[in-house]
């Protein structure tokens, strides 16, 4: 029997005290979905929507009105799973103290590698986790989810109970079935994520992915190029081609070359690039395709690890530092131009000072554009796991900053500048940034969400992931990026900045009394800052509520993601628009209104203005 289950009797609730699972009804079908790791998670977080969808579910941003929670999860570092089991604790934990008491909880569900990596110790792990589903049984999750709201529904558990003591874990499933893939769900518009292969045969020492993604499968090229061509269909015009291993690719006589001659001649598509190559299988004929083909990007993501012989072969990676150099100088002879970026870890189990010396000096060498640089994490199930860590943590963060110094000044040397918003690759945030100012927040946010999951966080990404999720009216998110830098970051130079985004969030959300705290916090700590007239034009614009203050009603939803929508579409129509919570539980209302007004005529003139446009107003106060 693939699906399993058991019945543990664990508590669903934080603090150990019996609440009642998913009320019966539509709150059940609404779905967040939040994702960690590489972008085959991004794509395969897209594939759950889309299926999800289909099913008649509705995707939203704000955990206090998710019926179901899911985390699409990264195992590939220790501080992703951590980040996870902290997220699932912390959403439960504001979810009680915002809502009452008679509010159902939430399902929790993780999907994806750390589904795999623990099976059902999740639940022992996380007691809140209601469903656990690995990446190769993913087209499981909307009959799973529909059947504990059956079973919540038929009355399957006692009432009282929790809605569901038995656990359910699907973790053994072999290839996906390849319909999955054609949901027609992509979550950018600009760029569509195709996977041309699954899972990894490698077994690199350090790695977990054949362990929870298993070994490597190809998908048929015809099925490929028809997705790709499904995605040209609504408007896509980029293509990512991903796989662990992508120059491995082999369908009968379609190899990766050839697959990459095939994509090129598509109608409709402008660009496309891949990613991540092995250099034990990459070779010149990929790089003359790269060089010659029309449409390919001029890239190449090519991880090196490590520049000593000794601890290449302590990772089992399959060529020597000789053999990786000519690979690199082959490349830039014969894509002229061609950009080159790589991953490194340091403090690999054995890796002395020479050994890192190795590294530092054929990175310094080989001047790449841009680099992954890890600090090694010990996995369970990796052949390195049962090795010595001996590398103690000091030494691993001075090699980690000095080998992000040398890739900072390797860029500047090359005229890039740090700041620079127009040089998309000057640094890993860049690729943020562009994201950012060409509008495409949601490519923004999914770049930033990869990067934290790999540890390169930073102040800059928080702020420009507060910044996207702010442009998409995810504001709780937005205030929670913000946060970071204010608190956690200490050394940000960005705090101040991050402080008025964080009182923007609240303006926008209606929560007037704590923006207009933090604006006048900043005036009051910095009087000289150069945010001044910008803070006072916000302040004008939010004078606290007193009689002969007119505002106009515009609408008045039960969902908070409609009232957020509108409030959205007044804002970038040139209103001053917000929405206020009312009332509790199942009488909670999300009232949108317009302008803070201090004559009943000027209030009614908006009125007539916003009526000419359809929108049905009542002018407050009566």
């Amino acid at each position: 029997m693939s699906e399993k289950m058991r019945n543990d009797g664990q508590s669903g609730d934080s603090d150990g005290k019996g609440q009642e699972k998913l009320p019966a009804g539509s709150a059940g079908k609404r779905i967040l979905l939040v994702t960690f790791g590489c972008q085959m998670n991004v794509r395969d977080s897209q594939v759950v929507s889309g299926l999800l969808i289909k099913e008649g579910f509705e995707l939203v941003d704000d955990y206090l009105c998710a019926g179901v929670i899911l985390f699409n999860t990264c195992s590939v570092r220790q501080h992703a799973e951590e980040r996870v089991f902290s997220l699932i604790g912390e959403y439960m934990r504001k979810r009680n103290r915002s809502l009452s008491s008679g509010v159902a909880a939430p399902l929790i569900g993780i999907l994806g590698c750390m589904a795999k990596n623990y099976g059902q110790k999740i639940f022992e792990r996380a007691p809140l986790v209601d469903f656990a589903v690995g990446p190769d049984d993913i087209e499981k999750v909307p009959g799973i989810i529909n059947r504990l709201i059956s079973d919540k529904e038929n009355g399957a558990a006692p009432k009282g109970s929790f809605f569901f003591s038995r656990k359910i874990w699907e973790v053994d499933g072999g290839q996906r079935p390849e319909e999955v893939y054609h949901s027609n769900f992509h979550e950018n518009n600009k760029c569509a994520y195709i996977v041309i292969s699954e899972g990894c045969s490698n077994f690199c020492s350090y790695c977990i992915v054949p362990h929870v993604r298993g070994r490597l499968r190809h998908r048929h090229y015809k099925d490929i190029l028809r997705e790709i061509e499904e995605a040209i269909a609504f408007g896509i015009s980029s293509v990512l081609l991903l796989g662990q291993n992508v120059n491995s690719y082999k369908d009968k006589d379609v190899n990766f070359v050839k697959l990459l001659s095939l994509v090129d001649k598509l109608k409709g598509l402008n660009d496309f690039t891949f990613m991540t190559s092995h250099p034990k299988d990459a070779t010149p004929d990929l790089f003359k395709a790269i060089a010659v083909l029309k449409k390919i990007k001029k890239d190449l993501h090519l991880p090196l690890q490590s520049g000593s012989d000794k601890i290449l072969r302590l990772m089992n990676r399959g060529y020597t530092k000789r053999m990786y150099l000519e690979l690199a100088q082959d490349y830039r002879k014969i894509v002229k131009g061609g950009r080159l970026s790589t991953d490194i870890i340091v403090g690999f189990p054995g890796e002395s000072g020479l050994d890192f010396k190795e590294t530092f000096d054929l990175f310094k060498m080989l001047k790449f554009d841009s680099s992954f640089i890890f600090k090694y994490s010990p996995r369970p199930h990796t052949a390195a796991f049962s090795m010595q860590d001996d590398v103690i943590k000091e030494e691993k963060e001075r090699r980690h900053a000095l080998m992000l110094n040398l890739q900072k000044s390797i860029l500047a040397s090359v005229c890039f500048l740090f700041f620079s918003f127009s040089q998309a690759h000057a640094l890993n945030i860049d690729r943020v940034k562009v994201c950012y100012l060409n509008q495409d927040y949601k490519g923004a946010i999914q770049e930033g969400s990869r990067l934290i999951a790999q540890d390169r966080y930073s102040s800059e990404l928080y702020y420009f992931l507060g910044l996207s999720f702010l442009k998409e009216g995810q504001y709780l998110r937005a205030a929670e990026s913000f946060k970071v830098v204010i608190n956690n970051l200490k050394e940000s130079r960005l705090k101040e900045e991050a402080r008025i985004g964080l009182a923007d969030t609240y303006l926008l959300k209606g929560d007037h009394n704590n923006a207009k705290n933090i604006y006048n916090e900043i005036l009051i700590s910095n009087p000289k800052t150069k945010f001044k007239d910008q803070i006072q034009q916000r302040l004008s614009g939010i004078e606290p509520k007193k009689e002969g203050v007119f505002s106009v009603q515009v609408g008045s939803f039960a969902n908070i993601d409609n009232a957020k929508n509108l409030v959205k579409k007044l804002n970038s129509g040139g209103y001053f628009a917000y929405f206020e919570e009312y009332g509790q539980g199942g009488d909670r209302s999300y009232r949108v209104r317009v302008g803070k007004l201090n004559t009943r005529q000027e209030a009614e003139g908006l009125a007539r203005r916003l009526s000419r446009e359809g929108h049905p107003t009542k002018i407050f106060p009566e």
